[in-house]
């Protein structure tokens, strides 16, 4: 259970113009993952 949080993210500079208005609202609902690091990459198409 997360008993508190602090999230710290530009939206609009992550993910586009588009997501701006994310900086403004809290989140509805917050999960912590435990396991391995991940990262995000650009997409690729698989053939």
């Amino acid at each position: 259970m997360v008993k508190n949080h602090h999230f710290e993210v530009d939206f609009s500079k992550v993910y586009g113009k588009d997501f701006e208005h994310l900086n403004h609202q809290k989140p509805i609902s917050v999960m912590l993952a435990e396991g391995s690091e991940i990262e995000v990459r650009t997409k690729k198409y698989l053939a």
